[in-house]
């Protein structure tokens, strides 16, 4: 079988609040994820290493398009989430209340996911897993409660197991045909052809008919011979094999102490921890309390599918025998926001040219505009593509800024190519930022794929005041990225007017990673040897062995005396690549601005310079390519 699991069911678009604290009313913005307890369940597994399919539908909408592009990010096969023109994707709007006071609001009117068929193109996918995943909402309506059957009978053909999610979701039940007592009937009718049944208390009690929930749970027993797992929140999990005992002789499998954020998802967490170690033949126990671990991990983020744990999260943890989740809290959040980071292969080549201050005094010196300087830039990028296609570079990129490149900076990053924004006021030292009073608002309005730039001028031989108020700042930034997903990347240089060395660029990072930053990109100059290479390395990897590595910058240096940097640097694993600009634009800048070049003899001229710090780059480069985690 090609899959472990196949989930059918609910999947939606997340628009949770960001303001925590605040009722749905008063929230002010939101952000967005895959949602649905199928959608959360597939995300789930395929980051625990399970090899899962979606099967549902979306619109035909934006909407529909995002959840099938976010299913393929994850590694989910999404090629039976089929798109209906003539529905739209479900939504549902969260506000960040208390734990125990959600407020949860569905827009699932005529929802795409509530006509999910069951043809041949679903039936192959359901014989190909291992596993198939329903849940109880979707017998709420005629038309996929018939999908569900067929799906469940082409699974116990081909010899596959089946769980069910109760999924009670009281907005949703009340509305099918036969109101929530109709849903209750046709999940028992369905309950003798199933392998594991899962749900908390509450829908225990649903499905059993009854107050009390161990009479539910014996009720439940009648219609199946099922594992029946009770999820308790708080107090863990507990799984019911045979017949259902005392209430006094349970023994759950305990929960995690963690800091509760929303609790949304939670059950989608909890099956998929269960399932990951369930489909390996473990012990039920121990697939429990994987379920509580990953349940846990969930209840302390902000969403659902974006928050699932991935396998190496759960292993770094899961063998200690009493684990602090609070004390460990921004120790995971970090490894969690590393490994859901793109993979970028190795060999940036990438054009700075976020210059600010050089392109305001070709202004002031030849009288010419902002919009020349904008035209310019356009130049710049016009030349960069065409290096990009004529030498088939795999992954080109740009830095640059806000003030004369925000047209350029739009079109290449629907282009696919990697880019850098400047954050810092230039030259400032101690270092400012140029939105200093509403850095967090700037960067939370860019595109999340942008990676944020700051130059910090440093020196070890800086007295410790000025050093504690730039590593202050450092933080600040390195906070505000962390909090909106962003990547950033830290570029020191060692101030022009004092010594200079490689042992002291090594000293001056290193101090930064000791302060408590962990960039997810360093922009170096290139060092001597390829010692100090493996110095530098060793020393970051000891702070962060996630760090992305070293982009190699130009200085301003003539091209031919970057050669030799350059082919040390491409012949070092941890250098990913370059980022060089005033080398490569800055005379022809210099003589565009003039009237000296006309547009194609500028382009002619960058063209030719930007090739050639590619092909010193491609020359000696070795083929290694960036790990997303060891």
């Amino acid at each position: 079988m090609q899959f472990d699991v196949a989930a059918l069911g609910r999947i939606a678009v997340d628009l949770y609040g960001e303001q925590k604290g605040t009722s749905l009313e008063d929230t002010a913005t939101f952000r967005r994820y895959v949602g649905g307890s199928s959608g959360n369940l597939a995300i789930g597994c395929a980051r625990l290493g399970l090899k899962t399919a979606m099967i549902s539908s979306t619109g035909e909408d934006p909407m529909g398009r995002y959840i099938r592009a976010e299913l393929a990010k994850a590694g989910v096969d999404n090629t039976c989430v089929t798109a209906n023109p003539q529905r739209r994707t479900a939504l549902a709007f969260l506000g960040m209340q208390r734990a125990d006071a959600i407020a949860l609001d569905f827009y699932r009117d005529r929802a795409a996911d509530m006509a999910v068929g069951f043809g041949d193109r679903e039936a192959e996918k359901v014989r190909q897993s291992r596993l198939l995943a329903l849940t109880g909402t979707h017998m709420s309506e005629p038309g996929t409660a018939d999908a569900l059957r067929k799906a469940v009978e082409t699974a116990r053909e081909a010899a596959g197991k089946v769980v069910l999610d109760i999924d009670f979701r009281k907005a949703l039940w009340e509305q099918s045909p036969g109101g929530i007592e109709g849903v209750v009937s046709s999940i028992n009718d369905l309950l003798d052809k199933i392998n594991i049944v899962v749900g908390n208390e509450e829908e225990f009690l649903r499905l059993g008919g009854s107050d009390d929930i161990v009479e539910a749970l014996k009720k439940v027993r009648g219609n199946t011979s099922a594992l029946l797992v009770l999820k308790l929140g708080a107090e863990g999990s507990i799984a019911f094999a045979g017949e259902i005992p005392p209430r006094s002789e349970w023994r759950p499998v305990p929960g995690f102490k963690v800091g509760v954020l929303n609790v949304v998802g939670a059950g989608d967490a909890f099956l998929a921890g269960f399932l990951s170690l369930w489909l390996q033949g473990e012990p039920v126990k121990a697939c429990l309390r994987r379920g509580n671990l990953n349940g846990a991990l969930v209840v302390s983020r902000h969403a659902c599918s974006d928050a699932m744990p991935f396998l190496a999260e759960i292993e770094t943890i899961e063998d200690e025998s009493a684990v602090d989740l609070i004390a460990k809290g921004s120790e995971l959040e970090r490894l969690h926001a590393v490994l859901k980071r793109p993979r970028v292969e190795r060999g940036l080549t990438a054009l700075a040219f976020d210059h600010r201050v050089p392109f305001a005094q070709l202004i002031a010196e030849t009288g010419r505009s902002k919009a020349d300087a904008i035209a310019f830039k356009k130049l710049i990028a016009r030349a960069a593509k065409e290096v990009a296609g004529e030498r088939g570079l795999a992954n080109p990129g740009v830095l640059i800024d806000q003030h004369y490149g925000t047209d350029v900076m739009e079109a290449l990053t629907e282009d696919g190519w990697w880019v850098g924004r400047p954050v810092e006021e230039t030259g400032s030292r101690p270092l400012r930022f140029e939105a200093e009073d509403s850095l967090e608002e700037t960067i939370s309005a860019w595109n999340p794929k942008h990676v944020a730039k700051v130059l910090v001028w440093y020196h070890p031989g800086d007295d410790i005041a000025l050093k504690n108020e730039q590593q202050a700042s450092l933080k600040r930034l390195q906070a505000c990225c962390r909090g909106r997903g962003q990547e950033w990347m830290l570029e020191v240089i060692l101030p022009l007017n004092l010594e200079r060395s490689d042992a002291l660029l090594i000293a001056a990072v290193g101090e930064l990673y000791a302060a408590g930053l962990k960039p997810d990109w360093l922009k170096l100059s290139g060092f001597e040897t390829a010692d100090a290479w493996d110095q530098l390395e060793s020393m970051v990897k000891s702070f962060d062995p996630y760090c992305r590595g070293v982009i190699l910058l130009g200085l301003s240096q003539p091209i031919e005396d970057l050669r030799k940097p350059i082919e040390l640097a491409a012949q070092q694993p941890f250098c990913q690549g370059f980022a060089v600009g005033r080398s490569i634009f800055m005379d022809p800048a210099r003589k565009w601005f003039a009237g000296i070049s006309t547009d194609e003899e500028t382009v002619n001229e960058i063209k030719g310079n930007y090739a050639k710090v590619v092909d010193m780059w491609s020359s000696t480069k070795q083929s290694t390519s960036i790990a997303e985690v060891a």
